[in-house]
């Protein structure tokens, strides 16, 4: 068989693959090529997981806009905290899991994304920065939050829950990285349509063990989820969604429903959150966290409940 032969053989059969297959032939095909088919075990896996990471981002690009956001979801800006400020003329949402900065200024470069509006129609002396806000952390943040935040004592046979898991991001790194530590992993998330796009997501990429349920956190369902459940993950989930009295009488509830000794992550602080609301934490303790040059994975806390 001539080379030309054996490339065009090797490329049909690539194309027949799924997103995920195509990640993992890459790599294999890669070591093959250089020769260590053996080598470093663990970068490999690190290249593996990254091959696949960027898979389902192209994956989910092709699903949604540029927001990361869904036609049912309604967005409602915070009238308290540090986005007080915020509104629908000076404010854009882009996913931080899907687009990292510089595909960010490529966005901006095709007329897709500004970084500047004009707060008077037609008036240059009027213009003001916009502000960026993502429902989303990149993966480098999730992959900071599952590999150094979180020991494998603190995993082990452990159930994981991300509330309001919207894209699904934390839950494909947490499979990823910590499948062979985490007893279980569930997403629970409020909108039909982000609940979709999860399971569209692993079943492309035959992701398994990892569980969607579509619902209220404040339901009876949700409520179990979060008495049974050792490690638990906040991002910023109710700020852009829900009113503070819903907010108010939310936390007051996770304060009494979360099981003592679970671990709990947010972004940002729940001193933070909790502030902003009127509201005080007496009922977890933080937890130190190991230092990081990421100013996304800074936002990142760590509690243990009383």
């Amino acid at each position: 068989m001539s080379p030309e032969e054996a490339f065009e053989k090797m490329a049909e059969i690539y194309e027949q693959l799924n997103c995920s297959g195509k990640a993992e032939v890459k790599i294999l095909m890669q070591g093959m090529f250089e020769g260590d088919c053996c080598g470093n075990i663990c970068e490999i896996k690190d290249n593996e997981h990254d091959e696949t990471i960027d898979a389902i981002r192209t994956y989910v690009k092709d699903i949604l806009p540029v927001t990361g956001e869904v036609a049912s979801e309604k967005i409602a800006f915070p009238k308290v905290g540090e986005f007080k400020d915020c509104n629908t003329h000076d404010t854009a949402h882009v996913d931080l899991f899907l687009y990292d900065d510089d595909e960010v200024d490529e966005l901006v470069d095709e007329g897709k994304l500004s970084y500047n509006t004009c707060t008077k129609c037609q008036s240059s002396s009027n213009v003001k920065e916009v502000n960026f806000i993502s429902h989303s952390l990149p993966p480098d943040a999730i992959k900071h939050l599952l590999k150094k935040m979180l020991s494998d004592e603190e995993t082990n046979g452990k159930v994981f829950l991300d509330v309001g898991s919207r894209t699904g991001a934390i839950l494909y790194l947490a499979h990823l990285y910590r499948k062979d530590n985490f007893k279980s992993i569930t997403g629970i998330e409020l909108n039909n349509e982000l609940c979709d796009l999860q399971r569209k997501v692993l079943d492309e990429f035959k992701i398994p063990n990892v569980n969607i349920v579509a619902g209220d956190v404040l339901g009876e369902e949700g409520l179990e989820l979060l008495r049974t459940s050792d490690v638990i993950f906040f991002n910023n989930v109710f700020q852009f969604f829900q009113s503070e009295d819903w907010q108010r009488e939310a936390w007051s509830t996770f304060s009494k429903t979360i099981r003592k000794g679970s671990i709990v992550l947010t972004a940002p602080s729940l001193e933070s959150t909790l502030g902003d609301l009127g509201m005080t934490l007496t009922w977890a303790t933080p937890l130190p966290t190991p230092e990081t040059d990421s100013e996304e994975a800074a936002v990142l806390h760590k509690y243990v409940i009383n």
